[in-house]
């Protein structure tokens, strides 16, 4: 009897135990907090940043082995940090160095708990040219493709260095509001139709360092013009990481050349126009942890925005390079990317990851 009594107990016990830890184990997730954005990341360049990791979005905790995780969205090439625990519990610090520029996801797994991504982060790259104060850097007008030259045709006036790296708007309209940092910017006159350079098999080349022509920039004269104007991507030549911009206007029978070399590889902007507007759909983010509606199917060119109607907070994160990943969205939050390509992108919420979607783009 005694024994059957001891079983009893023990059983009501472990009964008790389960019934205590079984909500704990189910809702087992934390947050990770950056003390700062991430403000300018440059490739090559050590980054150091601190966070936070609080279990449930609540408490700090030092119990965890916290490691990021990058991708770069065009190669897939990954950088990966492990983070030390600094200062006051729940702090933790890590240090990045991306190896190129471009755009990159990353998250933060705060080990044994899940992910908590972050938006993706653009690095720029390392200034263009090396430029000689005493000297202007030297553009030209030329025959054939960058890839297979011929002679000059016209020779533009030398681009003298900025004075500063500043971050600015793009000089003339481009959807998007794109954001350069010019080192170098000059404006030249010619005497040839806009029309003529367009079809006439013509590249633009600015020389990296002046009288140097190894590490150019150069981009061919091709492409839609827009109310007289064209705008040009220049592209890096040899041991160049840099980019630039050039806007040719067409005046009568003359045609204005402005060039603008930049130390970031984000993407050309378009030429100037109203893009045209994107269908949007929508998902909630609702209790208790779910995508409302889960699966979505769309064209090509939708707007997808998630509101977090919710009572915590989520993030949006996919697997697929193309997917843009949120931060941490707080109640009543939204976070919204445009699908341009067909296919099918899986999400989750990084902290849950038992929170799923779909989006389906035919």
């Amino acid at each position: 009897m005694l024994r059957v009594r001891v079983l009893i107990r023990s059983a009501v016990a472990v009964v008790a135990l389960l019934l205590l830890a079984g909500p704990a184990v189910a809702g087992n997730w934390a947050t990770v907090r950056l003390d700062a954005p991430p403000g300018e990341v440059i490739a090559g360049e050590p980054w150091r940043f601190g966070f936070l990791v609080k279990q449930h979005d609540i408490r700090p905790t030092n119990d965890v082995e916290p490691f990021v995780l990058a991708r770069h969205q065009a190669t897939g090439e990954e950088v990966r940090a492990e983070a030390r625990q600094d200062g006051a519990v729940g702090h933790f610090v890590a240090e990045l160095l991306f190896p190129v520029a471009g755009s990159w996801k990353w998250a933060i797994t705060p080990k044994p708990f899940p992910e908590t991504s972050t938006e993706t982060l653009t690095v720029l790259g390392k200034p263009a040219v090396v430029a000689n104060d005493a000297a202007p850097l030297a553009a030209r007008i030329r025959r054939g493709t960058c890839d297979a030259g011929g002679a000059a045709a016209f020779q533009l006036a030398g681009l003298p260095p900025a004075a500063a790296v500043v971050e600015a708007a793009m000089p003339f309209e481009a959807p998007g509001g794109v954001a350069v940092r010019a080192v170098a910017s000059g404006s030249s006159t010619v005497a040839a139709p806009l029309a003529d350079l367009v079809g006439g098999d013509y590249a633009i080349e600015v020389e990296g360092r002046a009288g140097e022509p190894a590490g150019a920039v150069c981009g061919e004269i091709a492409g839609r013009v827009v109310a007289d104007d064209l705008v040009v991507g220049l592209r890096p030549g040899m041991g160049t990481e840099g980019i630039g911009v050039a806007r040719l206007r067409g005046t009568g029978g003359e045609t204005t050349v402005e060039l603008y070399l930049l130390d970031t590889a984000a993407p050309m902007p378009p030429a100037k126009g109203e893009p045209a507007a994107a269908e949007t759909a929508v998902v909630e983010i609702v209790d208790p942890m779910a995508f409302a509606p889960f699966r979505l199917t769309m064209a090509a060119g939708t707007e997808v925005v998630w509101t977090n109607t919710s009572g915590i907070v989520h993030t949006i994160t996919g697997d697929d390079l193309a997917f843009a990943d949120s931060a941490l969205l707080e109640p009543g939050q939204s976070f919204s990317q445009v699908f341009a390509e067909p296919g099918r992108y899986e999400y989750r919420c990084g902290p849950h990851p038992d929170m799923i979607g779909e989006i389906v783009v035919e």
